[in-house]
């Protein structure tokens, strides 16, 4: 990941957190194909995924 440094202005600044989270996302979609093709889904992945999918709740209601 991209590091945002003090000197940067805004602009790049922002950029690098875009790219970040791009690459973020990327990492979820790639784990959440890799999981679907498990055989013996429990109940704690389900937990476990809804608790992701509250979190990402979460920020898209702080995103607006």
């Amino acid at each position: 990941m991209k590091q945002v440094k003090n000197s940067d202005d805004a602009r790049t600044a922002y950029k690098k957190c875009q790219t970040n989270i791009a690459e973020y996302i990327r990492r979820i979609q790639q784990k959440l194909a890799e999981d679907s093709r498990q055989e013996n889904i429990n109940w704690a992945h389900v937990g476990s995924l809804g608790h992701v999918e509250e979190l990402l709740q979460q920020i898209d209601e702080f995103l607006g």
